[in-house]
């Protein structure tokens, strides 16, 4: 489904690599046991200082969180009134409310009215997201930079939609019966990081925290993409030596292996 978006247009979809080292065995050393949150504060970075210099504002949020726009009818329109009126504003933070809902399984009767109709509020605030200027970004963690150029600003703000043209796309009509309705990798992973992280982090209980990702816990054999590429390390060097990748792609057999 993400191909057609890709092919639209709308998106790019870019592999993001786990950390292989050719120097020693993963039986012997997983460097990606102790990577957070599958890297993504790297992938987030990466992503801005790709765009650093053809984009005027970078959002980075996930696939379930909904930002709604308050000061104008569109996204483009928001950023664009915010960054305007304070040119000193690093990023935006949009603070983040949990809700429920209910969502329907099948997409040919998908209806985004529909489904915030049934909002309920948790009574429940997280960290936010941010939606960045990358003129003053060099880096960013998860939600938010930890530093930000000085004579800078970040603002804290409280928390359209092309659905419709592309349900109406043969290609895109001919993936709805295949669609899951069981969401897997959704719960593995929100248990994984439940069990290793968040029952420890929300309880205080910080001593058994476990640095959070999939390889502790994600269940081998799951169909899925693997990001491939050939891999090269350096040998020999006093202090470090270099791991890196090149001629990444993705690969849809032996489901998700490590």
């Amino acid at each position: 489904m993400l191909k057609i978006y890709e092919k639209e247009g709308y998106l790019t979809i870019q592999p993001w690599l786990r950390v292989t080292l050719l120097t020693i065995d993963e039986r012997q050393f997983n460097p990606n046991i102790n990577i957070e949150f599958r890297n993504q504060a790297a992938a987030q970075t990466d992503c801005l200082l790709q765009y650093k210099e053809s984009a005027s504002f970078i959002a980075f949020v996930d696939l379930d969180d909904v930002l709604i726009p308050r000061l104008a009818a569109n996204y483009l329109d928001e950023f664009a009134h915010l960054f305007h009126s304070m040119p000193n504003v690093a990023y935006i933070h949009y603070m983040k409310e949990n809700t429920k809902l209910e969502a329907g399984k099948d997409p040919t009767k998908f209806s985004l009215k529909r489904m915030l109709s049934t909002i309920k509020f948790q009574q429940v605030s997280e960290t936010g997201k941010m939606v960045a200027n990358p003129l003053y970004l060099n880096h960013t963690w998860i939600h938010h930079p930890h530093r930000i150029k000085d004579g800078t600003d970040r603002l804290v703000s409280r928390w359209r939609f092309c659905y419709l043209r592309m349900s109406r796309k043969p290609e895109v009509a001919r993936i709805f019966p295949s669609l899951p309705t069981n969401f897997i990798y959704l719960k593995t992973i929100a248990q994984c990081y439940e069990d290793t992280y968040y029952k420890f982090h929300y309880s205080g209980n910080v001593k058994q925290l476990k640095c959070p990702g999939p390889d502790r816990c994600f269940p081998r054999r799951i169909p899925c993409y693997n990001s491939m590429a050939k891999f090269h390390s350096t040998t020999g060097g006093y202090y470090f030596n270099f791991h890196y990748a090149t001629k990444e792609s993705f690969r849809e057999e032996n489901g998700c292996l490590p």
